[in-house]
């Protein structure tokens, strides 16, 4: 593969990365329980590290600026987290913001790993792909403790539309 659509692929979850940290700490601010918020802070500072590891990487191969336009940047302030982010107004939209761009950096690092990568781009991507699966395995035990209901499963679909082998979200 060339480096130029590797450079882009890896741009790209630079760019989910820096929407995760600045929508995790966004949403720390609407949270009431101390642990959850102390929680989603620990999430935005693992999302940075992601974030600078793949960087750093896209940097190695030899191209060290991000060619894909910056959606957000991490000092949004207030109102500014509406618009990058739709409205968050409470705990329950602030949390419903939170699954959605999971949802979307989920479907990112599986898209990508479709791809024909460099061993070490491929290695990075596949320990950061089954970081975010544990922790979205883990906010579901969290729920099931907390007495929440469990969302229904449903199956990640990837690129072709076909089911993702032993991947499956509730």
């Amino acid at each position: 593969m060339k480096i130029a659509r590797v450079s882009e692929i890896l741009d790209d979850l630079i760019e989910v990365c820096r929407e995760g940290e600045t929508c995790y700490r966004a949403c720390a601010q609407f949270v009431r329980d101390d642990t959850v918020r102390r929680s989603l802070k620990h999430r935005g500072k693992r999302t940075a590290h992601a974030r600078r590891r793949l960087a750093k990487l896209r940097n190695l191969m030899g191209t060290a600026e991000c060619s894909v336009p910056a959606l957000s940047e991490p000092t949004l302030h207030g109102s500014q987290h509406n618009r990058a982010f739709g409205a968050m107004s409470d705990e329950t939209s602030a949390l419903g913001m939170l699954e959605r761009l999971e949802a979307v950096a989920l479907m990112r690092y599986r898209d990508a790993l479709d791809f024909d990568l460099p061993q070490p781009v491929r290695r990075l991507l596949q320990r950061q792909f089954d970081e975010l699966i544990q922790q979205h395995s883990a906010r579901d035990h969290a729920q099931l403790r907390r007495g929440l209901p469990r969302r229904p499963a449903t199956l990640v679909l990837g690129r072709s539309g076909t089911p993702a082998p032993a991947i499956i979200r509730r």
